[in-house]
């Protein structure tokens, strides 16, 4: 939950600074992000860690208690949450 909060706050201080021009573009910025970080995970976990694909996919069962999907789900909505935020006022 830590890290979901200071994703949140990563995407208010980044998005003036990346200036999406719409929700949409908020949206992808997020969507980038995810893309981003599934693919480090994956690989440096894979390749640099020597970790099993097997078991790096295991870390995304909620089924068995995994919560790192809300990291995503964060990381996802932050940027245009964070938009939206900025955009009401």
């Amino acid at each position: 939950m830590i890290l979901c909060a200071a994703i949140i706050l990563v995407a208010w201080f980044s998005t003036s600074w990346i200036g999406p021009q719409s929700g949409r573009e908020a949206f992808l910025i997020g969507m980038l992000w995810v893309v981003l970080t599934v693919a480090f995970e994956l690989l440096a976990g894979h390749y640099a860690f020597g970790n099993s694909w097997e078991k790096l996919i295991a870390d995304y069962n909620l089924f068995r208690g995994r919560i790192w999907l809300l990291v995503f789900v964060a990381t996802l909505l932050a940027p245009l949450w964070a938009f939206w935020q900025k955009h009401a006022a």
